[in-house]
């Protein structure tokens, strides 16, 4: 979610504390009151480690440990530490990794961009 103030869960298992796709799909499917697509939340809890690494690929400045791996906690209930987060601004700093990367493709001439446009209609 680019309004991700908090963090972003992914299912990395970094301090082996029994963390997994399954329990972090359980996790969601709870948090959200049970009414989300459950074929669609999992597929996003089995994403969600390639998720991080891509953000990181794309200069996301997500917090670091002293050791220099990804820094996590737990976060909104959670009784895993897999939140990761960047400076307490997350969904900014995910929208900024998003758009330089997008930037890159344009300027490699990958992707055409139409600034000042909008989309009237699709058909």
């Amino acid at each position: 979610s680019i309004a991700a103030q908090g963090g972003i869960n992914a299912a990395k298992n970094y301090h082996n504390d029994g963390d997994s796709v399954w329990r972090l799909f359980y996790d969601m499917i709870k948090g959200g009151d049970f009414r989300a697509r459950e074929s669609n939340v999992f597929r996003l809890a089995e994403l969600s480690t390639s998720i991080i690494d891509q953000a990181v690929a794309q200069g996301v400045p997500f917090a670091r440990e002293y050791s220099g791996y990804l820094a996590n906690r737990s976060f909104g209930g959670a009784q895993v530490s897999r939140t990761f987060y960047a400076r307490g601004q997350t969904g900014q700093q995910l929208l900024l990794g998003a758009y330089q990367a997008m930037s890159r493709q344009i300027a490699e001439g990958h992707i055409e961009h139409f600034s000042r446009c909008e989309m009237q209609d699709l058909i």
